[in-house]
């Protein structure tokens, strides 16, 4: 297990764990294609599909959100010492038809067979957005490498508003249906969707790592004041320090325009920057005669309205805790 995630997880104290399988997105989907007898197996995370025979075979692709690179065939093997791993070997003449959803490809044996694609595609994060939408209620934007994702949050439910590639909405088969953030990211996961990085995502995604405590504590002090305030990541700080801007925002529309703060967290005290958002690069000075506080909440409260703060009060335990365990699945601060 990569130390930093296992911190992470430590400090957190989630038990929900991404698949273990690397790269694995989806299977072929059961029933495609002209397979002829086979058992069909069942892996966490997959829909295999069984060949009766050997040679040339095809199948139906899953709905899968597009990507620059298309999904191809793995294998299920053994290595040396027994293992059993997917493997790309023993695979050739793969012909994908994006507009068909259809792959079709040879192989020299038997052997279960799952869709594989980069599950790193959209890391790290162009840029990410959270504020409210009503009581409640919120909007949480997420700009990736290929898609941009919105998700809708109200109480303990989270709704994928939409996926948009290339200004084309995609995926309307798990668009606008109300579930868990669990149910949600396993949805996403199948869909293709991959924003949650995993324990050995550092290896493949090159991203400053952040300490688990600054990183852990401003996704709960974040998610404390979902309901009235609107955030963004900004700037570029070490590994001791997550920046993010904050500005009040008591209506359902869009954050654009609001004024913001920049605020530069360790885990243990939190100050004000004196950069803007056009300064030309990051630097650490500290706006003159501020003071600093020991959490996001004392910090934001001593320039809030008595509304914003009385929002933040009145605010379901059941919304804070979607929205922390949005932003902990996704890690903004650490992949952005």
């Amino acid at each position: 297990m990569n130390p930093m995630l296992g911190d992470i997880k430590q400090v957190a104290d989630r038990r929900a764990r991404a698949p273990a399988d690397l790269l694995l997105s989806a299977a072929l989907s059961r029933g495609g294609g002209p397979a002829a007898g086979g058992a069909r197996r069942q892996r966490r995370g997959t829909t295999s599909c069984g060949f009766g025979a050997a040679g040339a075979r095809g199948g139906r692709v899953p709905q899968l959100c597009p990507a620059a690179a298309p999904p191809g065939p793995g294998r299920r093997g053994l290595d040396h010492g027994g293992g059993q791993w997917w493997r790309t070997d023993g695979i050739s003449k793969i012909t994908y038809e994006a507009e068909e959803k259809s792959i079709t490809f040879s192989m020299g044996g038997f052997s279960t067979v799952a869709l594989l694609q980069d599950a790193h595609l959209n890391l790290p994060y162009q840029a990410w957005e959270l504020y409210p939408t009503g009581v409640d209620e919120g909007l949480f934007t997420l700009t990736a490498v290929f898609a941009t994702i919105q998700i809708r949050i109200k109480d303990n439910q989270c709704m994928l508003s939409s996926v948009v590639v290339e200004e084309e909405e995609v995926l309307s088969h798990i668009t606008g249906k109300w579930m868990s953030p669990l149910a949600l990211r396993a949805a996403l996961k199948r869909a293709g969707v991959n924003i949650f990085p995993a324990e050995y995502s550092p290896k493949y995604v090159p991203v400053p790592r952040k300490a688990a405590l600054a990183e852990v504590k401003a996704y709960e002090q974040m998610a404390l004041l979902a309901a009235a305030f609107a955030r963004k990541w900004n700037g570029e700080a070490g590994p001791e320090q997550v920046v993010f801007k904050v500005s009040e925002h008591l209506t359902a529309g869009s954050a654009k325009g609001n004024h913001w703060s920049l605020l530069m967290f360790n885990g243990e005290k939190v100050q004000h920057l004196k950069l803007t958002e056009t300064s030309e690069a990051f630097s650490e000075e500290l706006e003159e005669e501020s003071e600093f506080h020991s959490t996001l909440y004392h910090m934001v409260k001593d320039s809030a309205s008595n509304t914003a703060m009385d929002k933040v009060e009145r605010a379901g335990c059941l919304f804070t805790d979607s929205v922390y365990q949005l932003l902990l699945a996704t890690r903004v601060l650490a992949y952005s």
